[in-house]
């Protein structure tokens, strides 16, 4: 609900400085490796924490990791939402979101062209989505130019030192009957 209201707050300093950043290509795709460590703000107090994240790119789709540990400090209780800004790119209307048929481990996004986007993730849990708008303003005023969705899965961490937990995430565009193939929607 704050996401929705632009009133949630970053509690680490993760924006505030750049990855250690690893590449590797083979003959099936390119992988991207990020790591960082920083520090989570709760009660006032930092908590040490490491982010890793692996993106793997292939021509089967998106595969991404991210895996968050507690290094140090008192517990952790916080939710981890890494976005993903998507678009189908068919203009105004074109990439909404058309649910997951109830699986908390699926998202997906439709166009009227049908073209389909799936995201999965393990462990199921909240996702958070709302469009992504620019307003500009033509001979007929002020009006909402559809950009594309953000996306977050978003995953409760309740962390004691030396304890991490990993989200698995997959994308995988595809023409709607390929998509209606793997199942409702």
């Amino acid at each position: 609900e704050d996401v929705d209201r632009g009133r949630a707050r970053e509690l680490g300093d993760f924006l505030d400085a750049a990855y250690d950043v690893g590449i590797e290509r083979d003959a099936s795709g390119t992988t991207v490796h990020l790591a960082r460590e920083g520090a989570v703000w709760r009660d006032g107090e930092p908590r040490r924490v490491r982010v890793e994240k692996e993106i793997r790119l292939s021509p089967e789709g998106v595969e991404a990791t991210a895996t968050v540990a507690l290094l140090e400090g008192k517990a952790l209780h916080a939710i981890y939402a890494p976005g993903w800004n998507l678009t189908l790119g068919e203009g105004s209307d074109a990439d909404r979101p058309v649910g997951g048929g109830g699986d908390p481990e699926r998202f997906a996004l439709g166009a009227p062209s049908g073209l389909h986007l799936e995201l999965r993730r393990h462990p199921g849990g909240e996702w958070l989505h709302h469009p992504v708008e620019t307003v500009t303003l033509s001979e007929e005023g002020f009006e909402a130019v559809h950009q594309g969705v953000w996306v977050a899965p978003a995953v409760e961490l309740r962390l004691a030192i030396g304890e991490s937990v990993t989200l698995r995430l997959s994308l995988v565009l595809a023409p709607a009957h390929d998509a209606a193939a793997a199942g409702p929607v």
